[in-house]
């Protein structure tokens, strides 16, 4: 059974996002690894997501949304 999400501000590749929300990470490729990982964990491709906001600050970003589910 598929479900929907609704999410914002994961702020991929963006890398003073740590500092500025004391995000528990030391790189933003540990956290890029990290969201991407835990996203995929719970969503999966049958499912919906609504991203609200602030997706990322990458010139990957069409990487990353392809990594995720």
């Amino acid at each position: 059974m598929s479900q929907i999400f609704f999410t914002s501000d994961h702020h991929f590749g963006h890398a003073n996002i740590i500092q500025f929300s004391n995000r528990p990470f030391e790189h933003v490729e540990e956290m890029n690894r990290t969201m991407i990982e835990r996203w995929n964990e719970k969503v999966s491709p049958e499912d919906e997501v609504y991203h609200l906001g602030d997706f990322g600050l990458t010139k990957d970003v069409e990487a990353i949304g392809r990594i995720l589910r």
